[in-house]
Protein backbone atom coordinates (compact mmCIF):
# COMPACT_ATOMS: atom_id res chain seq x y z
CA UNK A 1 0.00 0.00 0.00
CA UNK A 2 2.92 2.22 0.83
CA UNK A 3 3.89 1.50 -2.44
CA UNK A 4 0.99 2.52 -4.01
CA UNK A 5 1.03 5.87 -2.70
CA UNK A 6 4.55 6.40 -3.22
CA UNK A 7 4.74 5.21 -6.94
CA UNK A 8 1.52 6.04 -8.04
CA UNK A 9 1.78 9.01 -11.00
CA UNK A 10 0.44 12.30 -9.60
CA UNK A 11 -3.54 12.72 -10.72
CA UNK A 12 -3.95 9.11 -11.12
CA UNK A 13 -5.59 8.47 -7.43
CA UNK A 14 -8.38 10.36 -6.15
CA UNK A 15 -8.20 11.75 -2.62
CA UNK A 16 -10.77 9.19 -1.97
CA UNK A 17 -8.69 6.63 -2.66
CA UNK A 18 -5.13 8.30 -1.29
CA UNK A 19 -7.84 8.76 2.34
CA UNK A 20 -9.16 4.54 1.96
CA UNK A 21 -4.96 3.92 1.60
CA UNK A 22 -3.57 5.43 4.51
CA UNK A 23 -6.40 4.08 6.67
CA UNK A 24 -5.68 0.48 5.28
CA UNK A 25 -2.12 0.48 6.15
CA UNK A 26 -2.81 2.64 9.26
CA UNK A 27 -4.82 -0.31 10.46
CA UNK A 28 -2.88 -3.10 9.06
CA UNK A 29 0.30 -1.06 11.01
CA UNK A 30 -2.04 -0.64 14.45
CA UNK A 31 -3.03 -4.19 14.30
CA UNK A 32 -0.77 -6.62 11.77
CA UNK A 33 -1.62 -9.92 11.49
CA UNK A 34 1.31 -12.34 11.99
CA UNK A 35 0.84 -13.70 8.31
CA UNK A 36 0.09 -10.27 6.52
CA UNK A 37 3.23 -8.97 8.31
CA UNK A 38 5.91 -11.78 6.97
CA UNK A 39 4.52 -11.53 3.52
CA UNK A 40 4.84 -7.40 3.56
CA UNK A 41 8.04 -8.25 4.65
CA UNK A 42 9.20 -10.37 1.51
CA UNK A 43 7.60 -7.36 -0.87
CA UNK A 44 9.34 -5.08 0.70
CA UNK A 45 12.83 -7.04 0.10
CA UNK A 46 12.08 -7.90 -3.39
CA UNK A 47 11.08 -4.17 -3.77
CA UNK A 48 14.58 -2.86 -2.24
CA UNK A 49 16.34 -5.36 -4.66
CA UNK A 50 15.48 -3.47 -7.11
CA UNK A 51 18.09 -0.90 -5.95
CA UNK A 52 20.94 -3.10 -6.99
CA UNK A 53 19.98 -3.71 -10.61
CA UNK A 54 21.00 -1.78 -13.65
CA UNK A 55 17.16 -1.04 -15.89
CA UNK A 56 17.03 -1.55 -18.97
CA UNK A 57 15.77 1.75 -20.63
CA UNK A 58 13.76 2.80 -23.29
CA UNK A 59 15.51 5.36 -26.22
CA UNK A 60 14.45 8.19 -24.49
CA UNK A 61 15.49 7.41 -21.31
CA UNK A 62 12.45 7.79 -19.85
CA UNK A 63 11.02 4.71 -18.78
CA UNK A 64 13.26 1.96 -16.90
CA UNK A 65 12.18 -1.74 -16.80
CA UNK A 66 13.47 -3.99 -13.51
CA UNK A 67 12.38 -7.64 -12.97
CA UNK A 68 11.37 -7.95 -9.85
CA UNK A 69 11.33 -11.65 -7.91
CA UNK A 70 8.13 -12.82 -6.76
CA UNK A 71 8.82 -15.22 -4.71
CA UNK A 72 7.32 -17.22 -1.14
CA UNK A 73 4.93 -13.64 -0.52
CA UNK A 74 2.96 -15.39 -4.06
CA UNK A 75 2.68 -18.98 -2.49
CA UNK A 76 -0.46 -20.14 -3.93
CA UNK A 77 -0.88 -18.19 -7.09
CA UNK A 78 -0.83 -19.91 -9.92
CA UNK A 79 1.92 -19.45 -12.42
CA UNK A 80 4.61 -18.53 -9.01
CA UNK A 81 6.78 -21.22 -8.51
CA UNK A 82 8.72 -21.82 -4.71
CA UNK A 83 11.59 -20.66 -6.33
CA UNK A 84 10.27 -17.30 -7.71
CA UNK A 85 9.31 -15.89 -10.26
CA UNK A 86 10.29 -13.04 -12.30
CA UNK A 87 7.89 -10.10 -13.47
CA UNK A 88 9.16 -6.87 -15.26
CA UNK A 89 8.10 -3.90 -13.55
CA UNK A 90 8.39 -0.09 -16.01
CA UNK A 91 8.91 3.37 -14.15
CA UNK A 92 8.44 6.45 -15.89
CA UNK A 93 9.77 9.69 -15.70
CA UNK A 94 7.60 12.45 -14.38
CA UNK A 95 8.80 16.40 -13.59
CA UNK A 96 12.25 14.56 -12.54
CA UNK A 97 10.71 11.48 -10.44
CA UNK A 98 10.53 7.81 -11.37
CA UNK A 99 6.74 6.43 -10.80
CA UNK A 100 5.44 2.79 -11.49
CA UNK A 101 4.01 3.02 -15.33
CA UNK A 102 0.94 0.57 -14.20
CA UNK A 103 0.49 -0.46 -10.42
CA UNK A 104 0.73 -4.42 -10.69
Amino acid sequence: MAYTLAYTPPGKLTPEAIQQLQQLQDRNTTHPLPALQQSRERAAEAWEALESQTPTFNEAGDEATYMLTISGMARGIPGITQGGTQVPRTFIKIDGKWYLKSLP
